[in-house]
């Protein structure tokens, strides 16, 4: 659970911003707390997905423990991938924070 979407979202962009090296503010701006509400409503995403494919189709996102059953209840009866929708809201939302135009490209 941890690695498949932490290394989309957490090490590839940390590989991304790492050159920069930039120093932050010392204060947020707002852009900041609207971008981390972006990134909540991402990561809630995410683990809502994680919890349908381990709660109703018995397995997980790795491709070698993949659901035994069709998720069809939550967000996947609306959507037909939102861990997608999820992870682009994360990478959005992180773009913004960090006013990345290198992380928004990836």
């Amino acid at each position: 659970m941890v690695l498949f979407p932490g290394v989309v979202v957490g090490y590839l962009p940390y590989r991304i911003l790492a050159p920069s090296r930039a120093p932050g503010p010392n204060e947020w701006s707002w852009g900041q707390y609207v971008s981390s509400v972006v990134i909540g409503i991402g990561l809630a995403v995410l683990l809502s997905c994680v919890w349908e494919f381990a709660h109703h189709g018995k397995g997980t996102l790795a491709p070698f423990d993949e659901p035994r059953k069709l998720v069809g209840q939550g967000l996947y009866r609306y959507v037909r991938n939102p861990m997608y929708v999820g992870v682009v809201l994360i990478l959005l939302g992180e773009s913004w924070f960090f006013w990345s135009g290198r992380l928004l490209l990836y």
